[in-house]
């Protein structure tokens, strides 16, 4: 009795659920609708139109640079270019490569795309174009109204600031120096590494017109403003020297 009641709960147990086919079927494949041509768009461009638009976008407008040199630059100086966003698309060009305006400055011509935002710097050597340059110039390249191409200025010019420690301290440093309104710029021909300053030796630095900052690494809040070409001789705050000598 017992071996007849297993084999009846047994085959009950095999037999399908009710609906439990209906639910499980593969569900019929739907045919995707085939892509058709699209209708003209009616416009008042017609192929010579977008034609002439894409050589306009990709064609390459001059640009002219005057750099004001005075006398001869030093060896290996030069001016360089390239695009402010991707730091890409780099060129130098020497002094060798300039002409002679009748303006008495040298110029350089360059040229980018409409609308490329470009860099433009003058440096002592071309490893220092990027960060230490001594004159920059960001431009947008455009089309010139008239026939005269677009131009633009940079100045050779530098000027020897001395820096000083002052009364009764013997040395300071590494002192970070920066220019205020030109982040991107590094001091690469002295002191990559900070300025240190110490009793007895004398130090100075070549640098373009503007304003710079000196500051502490540690103590960001501690800093110093000078304008070049205001002043000739900076003396380091005491409140510079003592940040550097609380490090060591």
């Amino acid at each position: 009795m017992a071996a007849t009641l297993y084999w009846v709960i047994l085959a009950i147990g095999r037999e399908p659920l009710p609906g439990a086919n209906e639910r499980f079927q593969r569900p019929a494949r739907v045919e995707l609708q085939r892509p058709q041509r699209l209708e003209p768009v009616l416009d008042d461009l017609d192929a010579k139109d977008l034609q002439a638009i894409v050589q306009q976008d990709s064609r390459l407008l001059p640009l002219r640079v005057l750099l004001d040199l005075g006398e001869n630059g030093p060896t290996g100086a030069g001016v360089a270019s390239f695009h402010t966003e991707t730091g890409g698309d780099f060129r130098w060009l020497p002094l060798s490569a300039a002409s002679a305006d009748p303006s008495g400055k040298r110029a350089f011509e360059v040229s980018a795309r409409q609308n490329t935002t470009l860099t433009i710097t003058y440096a002592a050597t071309r490893e220092q174009a990027r960060h230490g340059y001594i004159d920059r110039s960001v431009v947008t390249v455009r089309e010139a109204a008239d026939a005269q191409k677009q131009t633009v200025e940079l100045s050779a010019k530098t000027y020897a600031i001395r820096f000083e420690l002052p009364s009764g301290v013997d040395q300071a440093g590494p002192l970070r120096l920066q220019r205020v309104a030109d982040r991107q710029w590094l001091p690469m021909a002295h002191a990559t590494a900070g300025l240190k300053l110490r009793k007895g030796e004398q130090t100075a630095l070549d640098l373009g017109a503007g304003t710079y900052e000196l500051q502490a690494p540690l103590v960001t809040d501690t800093r110093q403003t000078f304008v070049v070409p205001e002043v000739e001789v900076v003396e380091v705050t005491p409140a510079l020297a003592r940040s550097a000598a609380d490090r060591r």
